[in-house]
């Protein structure tokens, strides 16, 4: 089994992933440094990144297929996640445009996606058992 290795900043990576469609699972191999709380924070700037290049949304503004979307791309590096949609209310102050500005306290509803992250499940690796596209290293 040979790797084609590729090596690029994480940013460049990033763009060039999420300009394309998603790839078959475990198409990359992205070796993270150590450290699950890093590895986290890494996912989640990946997702955010990724919404904003192709949907030019934030994570929370997202619809339930674009999310569907998106773990296309998670699988495509070896990686899944949960998503919880959070939903919270939040008091606020407001004025009527009524020339006198009244006040009134009105709910905004805040969406929040909660995001678990983990590896994706060895059963989706494509016969064969490789890496399809190729090795980055992150650092």
């Amino acid at each position: 089994m040979s790797l084609i290795e590729i090596t690029s900043s994480f940013e460049q990576f990033i763009q060039s992933l999420f300009q394309s469609p998603p790839q078959p699972p475990f198409s990359f191999l992205i070796d993270f440094p150590s450290g699950d709380a890093q590895t986290q924070t890494i996912l989640g700037s990946l997702l955010m990144t990724g919404a904003q290049i192709r949907y030019a949304k934030q994570l929370g503004d997202l619809t339930e297929s674009e999310i569907s979307k998106m773990r296309e791309y998670l699988l495509s590096i070896g990686w899944d996640a949960e998503y919880h949609l959070a939903t919270l209310c939040k008091e606020v102050l407001d004025y009527h445009c009524d020339g006198a500005h009244t006040p009134y306290i009105r709910n905004l509803k805040i969406n929040s996606w909660q995001i678990t992250f983990r590896t994706a499940d060895q059963s989706l690796r494509p016969a064969g058992g490789g890496c399809g596209a190729g090795l980055t290293q992150l650092g």
